[in-house]
């Protein structure tokens, strides 16, 4: 009765062994945030949002604040930055890319 247990109980883990090798498949990024954080030391500060909208495409949006002085002159003001990123691969968000864009500053 005892081997028929053990059989049983042994049998039962590599039949649930079995079920926990199931592939799991995640969805690739679309979004991203980004904050450049060393401009802080100098007076600045921005962030950037983007998001894929194909394969080779995806557009970003930055938003900033300088608020520097260099000798006598002092700047400072709000920076907008939109940006249209065309990537040579398909993988928009993480690759080579070449992007056209403004700057309000």
């Amino acid at each position: 009765m005892m081997k028929k247990i053990v059989i049983l109980l042994l049998f039962s883990a590599f039949a649930l062994n079995s079920f926990a090798q199931s592939e799991v498949t995640v969805a690739p990024e679309k979004n991203v945030l980004k904050v450049n954080t060393l401009s802080l030391l100098v007076g600045t500060g921005s962030i950037f949002y983007e998001r894929e909208i194909s394969d080779l495409v995806s557009a970003q949006m930055g938003v900033g604040y300088m608020g520097y002085t260099l000798g006598k002159t002092k700047f400072s003001g709000l920076i907008l930055t939109p940006e249209c990123k065309f990537y040579i691969r398909n993988n928009a968000i993480d690759g080579f890319y070449f992007a056209p864009y403004l700057r309000y500053n």
